[in-house]
C-alpha cells in the first residue's frame, strides 16, 4: 500500500507561482510514497500550463524516487487526446474510479481512489499539501491571486468543518474587497452552521445589499426573518 497526500488544483494558472522543488521538500518531510494530483477541477484552457507544471514536477519527484499520481481533468479524460498527457508523463499512475483501464494502460498504471477524510481538529492533514500554503512565499503574487487564495483557504476550513477558521480567513478576503457579496453570504452560511443566526443574517443583509439579485441568497435570508 502506497500513503499519498492529495493536492487538489483548482487553477492551474497559480501552479507557475509554486515550485515543483518546494512542493518535494515537503513531501520528504513527512516520508510518504509520493503525491497524488488531482486536477479534475481545471478547465480545459489550463491544461497547457497544467501539464507543463506536472512535467516538472515529475523531474523532481522521479529523482526522490517517488510515485506521482494524476487525476485527469473531467473536461478531458474522456477525450482520446487525453492519452498524450499520459504520454507525456511515463511512469504516472492514472487515478480515477474506472470499471477497466482507461487508453489501454495495464492495470498495474491505473490507481483505484480511497480517500481518508481528516478530523478538522487535524490541522496536519486537514492542510496537508495546500497548495495555496506554498503560494504565500511569493511576494509578487497579484492581488487577484491573493484574493482567490484566501478564498479557497475558506472552502477548505469550510469543508473540513472549521466554520470559525472560515469565517476569518473569509473575513481577510472581505478586508481586501469590502463590497464582496460573495464572501458575505459565505460568512453568513458559515456563522449558521455555527448556530448563529443574528450573525448569519446580518452578513445575508450585507450581501443583498449589494448585490440584490441572489435569489437562493433571498430565499435562505428570508427564512432567517420568520
Amino acid at each position: 500500500m502506497k500513503i499519498l497526500p492529495q493536492v487538489q488544483i483548482r487553477d492551474a494558472s497559480l501552479l507557475q507561482k509554486v515550485s515543483p522543488a518546494d512542493v518535494v521538500e515537503r513531501i520528504l518531510e513527512h516520508h510518504v510514497d509520493g503525491l497524488y494530483v488531482d486536477a479534475s477541477s481545471c478547465v480545459p484552457e489550463q491544461v497547457t500550463p497544467l501539464v507543463t507544471w506536472l512535467v516538472r514536477l515529475q523531474d523532481a519527484m522521479n529523482a526522490k524516487k517517488m510515485q506521482l499520481a494524476l487525476k485527469l481533468p473531467v473536461a478531458v479524460e474522456s477525450l482520446p487526446s487525453a492519452v498524450n498527457i499520459i504520454k507525456l508523463l511515463p511512469g504516472v499512475l492514472l487515478a480515477g474510479d474506472f470499471k477497466k483501464a482507461p487508453f489501454n494502460l495495464d492495470e498495474s498504471q491505473v490507481l483505484g481512489i480511497t480517500r481518508v477524510l481528516p478530523a478538522a481538529s487535524d490541522e496536519t492533514l486537514s492542510l496537508y499539501y495546500q497548495l495555496s500554503d506554498l503560494l504565500t512565499v511569493y511576494d509578487d503574487v497579484s492581488p487577484d491571486v491573493k484574493r482567490e487564495e484566501l478564498r479557497q483557504k475558506g472552502f477548505d476550513a469550510f469543508i473540513s468543518g472549521d466554520y470559525q477558521e472560515a469565517i476569518s480567513i473569509w473575513e481577510k478576503w472581505l478586508d481586501t474587497d469590502p463590497r464582496n457579496a460573495e464572501a458575505l453570504a459565505l460568512i453568513g452560511d458559515a456563522w449558521l452552521r455555527l448556530n448563529q443566526p443574528d450573525k448569519a443574517l446580518e452578513a445575508y443583509t450585507r450581501s443583498l445589499e449589494i448585490n440584490p439579485g441572489q435569489m437562493n441568497l433571498a430565499i435562505r435570508h428570508s427564512r432567517l426573518l420568520e
